[in-house]
């Protein structure tokens, strides 16, 4: 979640939804290792989405919160990179 920590009130519904990711119980990478690879993911949505962030926490305009796309769950794409990126980097003895 990206929550506006402008005023001293809680309230979820100001909060915009970034991304969930879920770590999965048999991964053959660490959370460490996933962590990286989401915080990249949450970078690069920050950077497309910045202005319009500060722009409607600056109005708190809806029509442009609305305007902010979520990433959603990206538990999968993370799973995928990471055992690409695994099996790229095995070593093959043949």
């Amino acid at each position: 979640m990206y929550e506006d920590f402008s005023s001293d009130e809680f309230s979820i519904g100001q909060d915009i939804f970034v991304l969930v990711f879920t770590y999965p119980l048999t991964a053959q990478y660490t959370f460490s290792e996933a962590l990286d690879v989401v915080v990249d993911e949450f970078n690069s949505w920050y950077s497309q989405n910045h202005k319009l962030l500060e722009e409607w926490l600056d109005t708190k305009n809806d029509s442009i919160r609305n305007r902010i796309i979520s990433l959603g769950d990206i538990s999968n794409k993370i799973n995928r990179q990471l055992r690409i990126d695994d099996l790229l980097n095995e070593e093959y003895d043949f």
